[in-house]
This record gives structure tokens, sequence and C-alpha cells, in this order.
């Protein structure tokens, strides 16, 4: 490998607004049912037939501040919920996935109609997507991996999404003493982000979780 590769891997590490992983989040008022539905599924699916599936590679420390306002700001989360996954990026980008280009309206007709699924158009100051620091890709369904991030609003409504396995080896009544969860996914909830401020910490904290899951 060259210089230039190890320097840009090195770049990526140490900036904290870049991120490992592109997250796919649901929204309005059937966001956590949505994400359920993915769960079950085992697939991201372009529910609403736009052609491609939305992703943001806003790194999770980044948007904590975003899901605050949202929740304090409106009754419905119109734009995005607190509720999504996490894919590699690398492994999403191997399968097509790239980052939307930013243009005025009128610029979709400078590009190919092969390219014009990436369009997004801005007029700043008026209409302003930048944040969203989207991607996209060009696929009606994408399939989860093992090594996603499931997101969450709250703490409790991870262990929803965990195994539940119970120890009852004589088919006695059972009670709180036989049952214990195993986890599934790597995952974090949003309001636990208080508790990583850095990329580092959050890295550590799911390498963590990926060793709770490969131990039991």
């Amino acid at each position: 490998m060259s210089n230039t590769y190890y320097t840009i891997k090195k770049f990526n590490e140490i900036r904290e607004d870049l991120s490992d992983y592109l997250f796919h989040f649901t929204k309005g008022k059937d966001a956590f049912y949505n994400l359920e539905k993915i769960i079950s599924d085992g697939a991201i699916k372009d529910i609403n037939n736009n052609g491609y599936i939305c992703f943001t590679e806003a790194p999770l420390n980044m948007l904590k501040s975003y899901f605050e306002y949202i929740r304090k700001t409106y009754s419905v989360a119109t734009i995005l919920a607190p509720y999504g996954v996490g894919l590699k990026k690398e492994q999403m980008f191997q399968l097509g996935a790239r980052p939307v280009i930013y243009g005025k309206p009128e610029e979709i007709n400078e590009l190919p109609e092969a390219l014009r699924w990436r369009f997004v158009g801005i007029n700043l100051p008026y209409s302003d997507w930048l944040w969203q620091r989207e991607w996209r890709i060009n696929q009606n369904e994408v399939l989860l991996s093992d090594d996603m991030i499931l997101v969450t609003q709250d703490q409790d409504e991870q262990l929803l999404f965990w195994d539940i396995i119970i120890d009852n080896p004589y088919n006695e009544e059972i009670d709180e003493s036989m049952i214990d969860f195993k986890m599934r996914y790597k995952g974090i909830s949003i309001k636990e982000l208080d508790l990583y401020h850095t990329k580092q910490e959050l890295k550590d904290f799911f390498n963590n979780q990926e060793e709770e899951i490969r131990e039991t």
C-alpha cells in the first residue's frame, strides 16, 4: 500500500466528523414499528418506491443534538427519527452506495440519466439539505449484516431486539431467575451517547459488544 493510502486512512481515524458506517433512520409516528420491520425482514427496503434507499454518513456522536432538537420541537419526527441501523460504509460502497450530488434544482438536467438518482436539489440559503450528508444506493433492498449497529432512542428499547433465553430443563413453572437475554446485534441508544464523546470511545464500546456477542 502507498503512503497516500495510509495517510488517508489516518485522516479518517482522527476526524470526528467522519464515520465508518452509513446509517438508515426511519421516520414518522411509526418509526419504531418500521425499525422492527427492518429487523424482522433482515433488510432495508425501498418502501416508498423511490428507486433508491437513503443513508447518512454523519457520525452518531454528531447526530445526538439533532435528535434532541427534533424531540423537543416536533410531536412527530418527519425527517429522521432516532430509530435505525448502521451498515459498514466500505461494504455499502462495494454494493453501489454513493454520496449524493448536491446542486441547484435545474442542474439535474446536466447529469446523465443514469446518475440522476443521486441528485438532491438545494438553493442556499433557502433550501439546504447539506447537513444530512446523504448517501443513496440504487437498489430496492439492502440486506442487513452481522456487524450492523442498531440505534434506538432509549436503552430499554435495545432489549426488545435481544434473544430471550429460558433455562428450564425440567419444564418447571417459569420464573424470572430462568430468563436471560442474549445480544444479537451491536447497538446503542441516543441517550447513551452522552457517555461517549469521541469516535474512538464509541469504537471501543462497539468492539466490546462484538466480543460479548461472540462469547455468547
